[in-house]
């Protein structure tokens, strides 16, 4: 290289006008990401430390901002001289590495204001900014006056900023709603299904969130605004051996300091979507896809259901509780008065006293209850695909025996088409929230009405069997105590916990479903029909509040989301106060209704157990989140081993010491043991994964994988009589 040449690279500089383009994107940005980061740290740390975060653990992001604002204020003024730069790096070096050692040597008494957990948060993510701005900043000198490089590289740096935004934004909203880390997921869901998803979206947005959502419209907007009042000159403004000057010691310092081990997820959002992004599109099942077995217990496309000489003709109700869990009713917490009728009921039935879901989300829960197996791992409802369950499912059992089918529930049935989910498991009729009369009822939050609104339109439906004389299996789901657990005005308030108002609102809308199932058999016995019905009635997975800083339910594999109620109440056939131990599923409910209706399998037995007797305490039971590439879980007596693949190691719990889940005891554990945990939720999974692979294969739909969420509506589906679409 000539000397000409090498001393123009040496001298390399940005134009004023690209110099500005590149403070006013990367500063606000950076501001949002410490923003954010401060926001998720007070999410994680619990309710009630939202301003000890904002001031007493600011010293860290408190110090980015004033870099922030030197370095704006110098590239306002285009004087950016390298003495000032280095002085603005030594400033924030000394501050970072201050109050290292002071929070290592000094007693908490004098530290405890400054958390260094909260630098973990945007450690990485502060790491690819600063990167970000070198390279960029870097390209734009090299391009010079070439207009066409320029641009391309303007261009680029609008994207980055704008995806940097947009992620840190996506992943506070995740954990804002959730207490879960991973906005890749629900960003991609929102993404496939907008239309879909947007009422789910906006009931959470509340004014203050409306304007963070418009941050990334304003930090790509603002530089174009910019430039376009401002004529700039095309003079250097700054060299980038200046810029690099700031961008590198940045680095060496952000990329040096510790961050203290935790369970707060120190990794950063930029750097886990990305990772989140990769894993999916090179997905291949974590070993889930292996050759094919010979037997699988998960393939019941061959069962069938027959008669026997003592074959009963029984009508059989299904209803699901929603979002309902195991200690927020009263036969279970006696001392919470939220189900009254559901506790006369257990009095008078049988009780299931240990009941699990495979998997906490609703649309993956009908197939266990309706299918007998559980469902795809995959977080796309693959159940809803063409042929896409390994089971023709109970409903579609009983058809064969003069059974009319039918579901009725007052959600909407074209979310994540639970119509074909339905019409899959064997259901000649399903009705959603368009097929009732809605007048003086009151609609949820989103996707559906209060559950009495069904009620009308599903005792007419029995009667009508009645008078034909036709047996008939009904499958009931309810809707209020979903998420965010509003109830009619004219509903019952408890006020059991005002401290929390999720959880207040919560105990107020599972005492609603309470009143609403003493409505609905109240109406089966204003029919005559009570002693020749049998009612299962269980929840589809329970509701986290925070136990282990985790809300709601899809990806929660915590005991808080997976234990439910469950029981059976039939008075002619159910003995009164029987109660049932052991550990059950809910892949347990269709042997079960096979046993009442005193009939045989043939072909394909479906794996679990009838829920008539006890279950063997040692009985391993399997569960795993929505996305079943975020984490499984066994449980064997009283040790739970929950599985997240290479993310961390297997954590173990003793359920009997350890109720609450709290206490990782795998040091304790020989490692033999937590290696053959790992290896038989691996098969698990596997065995799973080929079961919908097969049946899917059947149907014609190829791939390893399910299409994405919003294809689904366009393949051909199986007919189903459906109403409120």
């Amino acid at each position: 290289m000539s000397q000409t040449k090498q001393h123009q690279r040496a001298h390399l500089a940005l134009q004023r006008e690209d110099a500005t383009r590149l403070a006013l994107l990367f500063i606000p940005t950076a501001l949002l990401l410490c923003f954010g980061r401060m926001m998720e740290f007070a999410s994680v740390r619990g309710p009630g430390h939202l301003g000890a975060a904002l001031w007493m653990d600011a010293p860290v992001p408190g110090a980015l901002l004033v870099c922030a604002f030197v370095v704006w204020l110098l590239v306002r003024r285009q004087a950016m001289p390298y003495p000032a730069l280095m002085a603005t790096a030594a400033a924030l070096a000394v501050g970072i590495g201050g109050a290292v050692v002071l929070r290592l040597v000094l007693p908490w008494w004098v530290t405890g204001w400054l958390d260094l957990r909260a630098f973990g948060f945007m450690k990485s993510d502060l790491l690819i900014l600063l990167g970000a701005v070198g390279i960029l900043a870097v390209a734009l000198a090299l391009v010079g006056g070439n207009r066409a490089g320029r641009a391309a590289v303007r261009v680029l740096a609008h994207g980055v900023a704008a995806a940097i935004a947009v992620v840190v934004l996506a992943d506070l909203a995740v954990l804002v709603g959730t207490g879960a880390r991973g906005g890749y997921f629900a960003l991609r869901d929102v993404l496939a299904r907008p239309v879909e998803l947007a009422p789910v979206v906006l009931s959470e947005v509340t004014p203050a969130r409306a304007v963070l959502l418009t941050l990334p419209a304003i930090i790509v907007l603002a530089p174009l605004a910019w430039t376009a009042r401002r004529r700039t000159s095309a003079r250097p403004a700054v060299s980038v051996r200046h810029v690099l000057g700031v961008c590198v010691p940045l680095l060496g310092v952000v990329a040096a300091a510790p961050v203290p081990e935790s369970d707060l997820y120190p990794e950063g959002a930029v750097v886990r979507m990305a990772a989140m992004t990769w894993e999916d599109l090179t997905w291949e099942g974590h070993g889930m896809n292996g050759p094919s077995l010979t037997d699988n217990p998960f393939d019941l496309r061959d069962t069938r259901l027959v008669a026997t000489d003592s074959t009963r003709t029984l009508n059989v109700v299904v209803v699901v509780l929603e979002s309902v869990r195991r200690d927020a009713v009263t036969p279970y917490a006696p001392a919470l008065p939220t189900t009254p009728f559901l506790d006369s009921l257990a009095h008078h039935g049988l009780l299931v006293e240990e009941m699990y879901t495979p998997v906490p989300y609703t649309n993956k829960a009908l197939t266990s209850i309706f299918g007998g197996i559980p469902p795809s791992l995959d977080s796309d409802i693959v159940e809803a695909l063409p042929g896409g369950i390994p089971s023709p499912g109970l409903p579609g059992l009983l058809r064969a025996h003069g059974y009319r089918t039918a579901f009725f529930t007052p959600a909407t049935l074209a979310f994540e088409r639970k119509d074909q989910i339905l019409a899959n498991l064997g259901f000649e009729e399903a009705y959603g929230d368009g097929a009732y009369e809605t007048a003086g009822f009151e609609p949820k939050v989103y996707f559906g009405y209060e559950d009495r609104v069904v009620l009308d339109r599903t005792l007419a439906w029995v009667a009508d069997r009645k008078q034909r004389g036709e047996p008939f299996f009904l499958g009931m789901l309810t809707l209020t105590a979903h998420h965010p657990y509003d109830v009619p005005a004219d509903a019952a308030r408890l006020g059991l916990a005002p401290a929390n108002e999720d959880l207040n609102a919560y105990y107020d809308a599972v005492r609603y479903t309470d009143d609403f199932l003493r409505d609905l058999i109240g109406g089966f016995e204003a029919e005559g029909l009570l002693d020749e019905t049998v009612f299962v009635i269980v929840g589809d997975h329970g509701e986290a509040f925070g136990e282990h800083g985790l809300t709601t339910h899809g990806n929660v594999i915590w005991d808080e989301a997976l234990r439910i109620p469950a029981l059976i109440y039939g008075p002619a056939l159910i003995p009164e106060g029987k109660r049932v131990g052991g550990p059950h599923l809910l892949t347990d409910v269709m042997p079960t209704v096979a046993e009442v209706l005193n009939m045989d399998w043939e072909g394909a037995t479906p794996p679990g157990l009838s829920l008539l007797h006890d279950a063997p305490t040692e009985r391993v039971l399997v569960h795993a989140c929505k996305d079943g590439r975020a984490a499984l879980a066994l449980r064997r007596g009283a040790r739970k081993y929950v599985f997240e693949y290479r993310r961390r190691p297997t954590r173990v719990f003793d359920l009997e010491a350890d109720p609450g889940e709290r206490r990782d005891v795998a040091a304790h554990v020989p490692p033999g043991e937590v290696q053959s945990a790992e290896r038989e939720l691996v098969e698990w999974a596997q065995a799973v994964g080929q079961a919908y692979r097969l049946a899917r294969e059947e149907a014609g739909v190829d791939g390893e994988r399910a299409l994405p969420s919003g294809l689904q509506r366009d393949l051909e589906r199986r007919p189903i009589a459906t109403v409120g679409q």
